[in-house]
């Protein structure tokens, strides 16, 4: 982290010294002087970063260091604070008015870095007391190339553990209501094995109703309830609250064979509280909880199952499996490196976490004798009857120190959170995390950071895109509370997550800041006293209030979910260092003109806002990257004529402007675009436009019809196009859509309200790359979808809703790869001959016919053995 620290006011120094030289002619040689020494700095401060954890007094001296970094960045970015402050200003008031103030603040930063000269003199002339060396200063360490990562099916020894919890809950001589407990230790594997066991097609097919929930320790009882409301579809019942929506869950729930789990409960109010929802139907309905704690177990239900630690083989196969991506590897393992494992996985203890973190240490090193060897020389020391903590804490020393920052990160986030990759990417670059490289965008590197910290066993992938990238993830808790306990240690971060408490955070320099709770209001400078926050992100707070705060050199705000919040607080238009704003889910209804006068905001969130009209000055600012608006239509039109966004990456969703053909913006780099309110009258201007963005990778058009003179093929012509979505009528057309009409790499086709009066099938079906197919909302007005044998080789997920197709042809050899099929609303009487399908694994139904539900009913339907393969097969009516 201080090495980080060092190469990040480095930057910003030098970035100063280029910049800004005018203004700083006072202290230029000290400001220069100054960069020299952190430069020197940082040629031996990897070397004291490895010798840190085993030597408390290097750790202190690295400590001084990081300190003293960010100091010079407090120096430097309130510097940059009067400089940004008077180039928002012109004439009298820039000349008279402010310009006194530069010079003051030229003359402050004078006087503290004559400070920090001091300090850095003395803590350089230290390091030989500690046998530190300078070892170069070396480059920003990039992540090196990945292998797709092993997934969580990767699962080792819980065969029969999975075997005897389905035994026990599909058990018919107890028809009452039954809990089922898994208890263990933390790292051993409680939410693997449950949700392996709610995953099963026994299960599936067994129960009326699943539904999975994550308690964790700061859990709300009444979010868990409307949880449960959810994931049963009824979100109608959303609108009551305690008692009476416990009443309405029992009431709903009485009549089905139901199966919850609580995942991760801390103590027995928890299920005292869930028992009023849940009904004893004499059904055989069941209850599946894990929990680290007996006693808690015990009073939920009889005979809790204590989960075991792997055995000495289970343990070697488990760290092989996540020491290569290859699925061969275990088999392939030269003798001397599956010795050196086998002692690596003894000295994890039989702890399924520690097995999955180590082999992702090994997965990072190469795949020789002196490798793997150094690493168990490291833990022989390190991990001598310590804890699976202390192996988490190895994995982190073990990261490169660029990958640190982003790491800890991850502590701001809610216990069980399902993370947005975007959010988090975006996040990272505003902080400054993400060098800048060449032939590569930030976001790119940030999305290769991602992956590298998912091959190494400290984020698990949740969702991933058509493309692979990752969608959403998630943090094991034992890895949160060691990314919290390091972010605090480290002076990185600080969690807010006592709803009741609020007594100031102690007058420490509070850097980074993250409340959790569920209350209605909360006046975060009662909470945050420090000064130099550069981030600040809630969650659960409704309206929080930025009264009386000072935040001047904040960088990222996430407000989502502030559902009260209907005016952005006036304070926000100080905070002149404001790279990103996230008001996704806020009550907003308009955005206030001071938004424009931010100069470094990069992104912009407010989806699933209120907010319809941007101020017309947002596209004067050459700093954005990223505007979201999700799936809203904007009453505004997008950029004017001959602007210049040339750093825009993300723009969703827009109407065109007819003064478009005075001059076309430049949105060169655009990545994701999103155009609503295609017609004939704009649908010149939108082909012209679309032919200038080659970097286009994701687009939506949306509209009545989309014109016959849109010339669709045009889009062929990108190559990195991979997500397409028409949502506009396509019937009328004198020439059928052919496959020359779609990019040779999209890898997700969404087609709503095309009004085909053709099968698009055949067509369709010759997409080389077509990993996911949306038919939607009448796309194909015909009666009959033909999937022909070798078509579609790539597809994993296809979803037909909303259409009154009545009969489905599979021919055997078509989506030889698919994994997921969901049918919303169609008007098919007989299923298809899915059996065909031998990779399908979940087949979702939603308001399908009565006659279509009775032939797939369970081993009396007509058509019961076309389905019967499939491992999970969900049906909501």
């Amino acid at each position: 982290m201080a090495e980080l620290a060092l190469s990040s006011v480095a930057n910003k120094i030098g970035g100063l010294l280029l910049q800004e030289g005018y203004f700083i002619h006072l202290v230029r040689d000290r400001v220069e002087c100054m960069e020299r020494e952190v430069r020197f700095m940082q040629s031996f401060m990897r070397d004291a970063e490895c010798k840190r954890s085993g030597d408390e007094r290097v750790k202190q001296w690295v400590k001084e260091i990081r300190n003293i970094a960010y100091d010079l960045e407090d120096v430097v970015d309130t510097y940059m604070l009067a400089v940004v402050s008077r180039r928002q200003w012109s004439g009298f008031i820039s000349r008279y008015v402010l310009a006194p103030n530069l010079w003051i603040a030229s003359h402050n930063a004078g006087m503290m870095i004559n400070r920090i000269e001091t300090k850095i003199r003395e803590i350089t002339a230290s390091k030989g007391n500690f046998a530190i060396m300078n070892i170069g200063e070396g480059g920003v360490m990039r992540p090196r190339p990945l292998l797709p990562y092993v997934g969580d099916g990767d699962v080792i020894g819980f065969d029969r553990d999975i075997d005897n919890i389905i035994h026990q809950l599909l058990d018919s001589t107890n028809a009452h209501r039954r809990v089922v407990s898994i208890v263990g230790t933390g790292g051993i594997g409680k939410t693997t094995l449950a949700r392996k066991v709610y995953n099963s097609s026994r299960i599936a097919k067994h129960f009326d109703s699943r539904v999975l929930l994550n308690v964790s320790q700061d859990y709300n009882h009444s979010d868990l309830l409307k949880r449960i409301a959810r994931q049963i579809k009824r979100e109608d019942l959303e609108r009551f609250g305690g008692e009476e929506l416990a009443i309405e869950l029992r009431d709903c729930l009485k009549e089905k064979k139901y199966m919850i789990v609580l995942d991760d409960i801390w103590g027995s109010e928890v299920w005292e509280m869930m028992q009023a929802a849940l009904p004893d139907n004499d059904n055989g309905s069941r209850v599946l909880i894990t929990t680290r704690f007996l006693n808690v177990a015990r009073i939920a239900g009889d005979r809790p199952y204590e989960l075991p630690l792997l055995g000495d083989e289970k343990s070697l196969e488990l760290l092989l499996k996540k020491a290569s991506p290859d699925r061969d590897f275990a088999s392939r393992c030269p003798e001397e490196l599956v010795e050196v494992a086998r002692q690596l996985a003894k000295r994890c203890g039989g702890l399924p976490l520690a097995l999955v973190v180590v082999g992702g240490l090994l997965s990072v090193r190469e795949k020789t004798h002196g490798a793997w060897l150094k690493l168990l020389e490291t833990m022989s020391w390190q991990l001598e009857g310590k804890t699976c903590m202390d192996i988490l804490a190895l994995s982190y020393e073990d990261l490169p120190y660029n990958l640190k920052p982003c790491f800890l990160y991850l502590a701001s986030f809610p216990e069980d959170y399902d993370i947005c990759a975007g959010t988090l990417i975006k996040i990272w670059v505003a902080e400054g995390f993400i060098p800048q490289e060449e032939e590569t965008t930030m976001e790119d590197s940030a999305e290769a950071f991602l992956e590298e910290l998912i091959q190494r066993c400290l984020i698990q992938p949740i969702k991933r895109r058509a493309d692979g990238g990752v969608k959403t993830c998630r943090v094991h808790d034992l890895v949160r509370d060691l990314a919290i306990s390091r972010a605090k240690e480290e002076g990185f971060l600080r969690v807010y997550d006592d709803p009741d408490d609020e007594t100031p955070m102690p007058l420490i320099p509070v850097r980074r800041a993250a409340i959790h709770c569920c209350k209605s209001t909360i006046k975060i400078s009662k909470l945050i006293v420090s000064e130099i926050v550069r981030s600040l992100l809630c969650f659960g707070v409704a309206a929080p209030s930025f009264r009386g705060t000072s935040f001047w050199l904040l960088r990222v705000i996430e407000l989502r979910g502030a559902s009260d919040l209907e005016v952005l607080p006036a304070e926000i238009q100080r905070m002149m260092h404001l790279r990103y704003l996230g008001l996704r889910g806020t009550g907003l209804k308009d955005l206030p003109s001071f938004i424009t006068n931010l100069p470094c905001l990069e992104t912009l969130d407010v989806r699933n806002t209120h907010i319809l009209v941007l101020p017309p000055k947002i596209w004067k600012r050459k700093t954005l990257r990223h505007i979201l608006f999700g799936d809203q239509y904007l009453a505004c039109a997008g950029p004017p004529p001959c602007s210049d966004l040339r750093n825009l990456q993300t723009l969703a969703t827009i109407r065109s402007r007819s003064s478009w053909d005075k001059g076309l913006p430049n949105l060169a780099n655009l990545r994701k675009l999103g155009i609503a309110k295609v017609s004939d009258y704009n649908a010149k201007l939108v082909s012209n436009l679309l032919l200038q963005l080659r970097e286009l990778v994701s687009l939506t058009l949306e509209g009545y019809a989309l014109p016959e003179y849109m010339n669709i093929s045009d889009l062929g012509n990108n190559l990195r196009l991979q997500t397409l979505r028409l949502n506009g009528r396509l019937s009328g057309r004198r020439r059928r859509l052919d496959v020359s009409d779609f990019p040779a790499r999209l890898a997700k086709l969404t087609l709503r309200w095309s009004r085909l009066d053709y099968d698009p099938m055949p067509v369709l079906g010759r997409l080389q790359c077509l990993r996911v197919l949306h038919l939607l909302a009448r796309a194909y007005v015909g009666k009959e979808l033909v999937c022909s044998a070798g078509r579609f080789g790539q597809l994993k997920s296809l979803k037909l809703a909303e259409m009154e197709v009545d009969k489905w042809e599979v021919e055997e050899g078509a989506m030889p790869s698919v994994v997921e099929v969901v049918l919303d609303s169609c008007g098919l009487e007989v299923v298809p001959d899915l059996h065909h399908l031998k990779s399908l694994e979940k087949l979702v139904l939603y308001c399908m016919p009565n006659q279509f539900m009775s032939r797939i009913e369970k081993d009396v339907g007509a058509d019961w053995e076309k389905v019967q393969h499939v491992q999970h097969l969900d049906i909501w009516s």
